[in-house]
């Protein structure tokens, strides 16, 4: 496999991921707006790990792919 082959199969893996994320996360707001403010808190807080842990899970496929 090209390098240009792998580097494109990641970067379209990337976008769909954070495709996929935004979307559960918008389906999510929908709710969080119902909720009460403290519970709207603890959902951005758990989004925000979700991303931080998705970031880290893409840097990781892209070391990966580095090496």
């Amino acid at each position: 496999m090209r390098f240009d082959d792998s580097y494109e199969a990641w970067l379209a893996a990337e976008h769909a991921a954070r495709a996929a994320n935004d979307k559960v996360f918008s389906r999510v707001q929908g709710v969080a707006a119902r909720m009460s403010e403290e519970d709207a808190e603890v959902l951005a807080a758990l989004r925000g790990d979700a991303s931080a842990k998705m970031q880290r899970m893409l840097e990781a496929a892209n070391d990966r792919h580095a090496t």
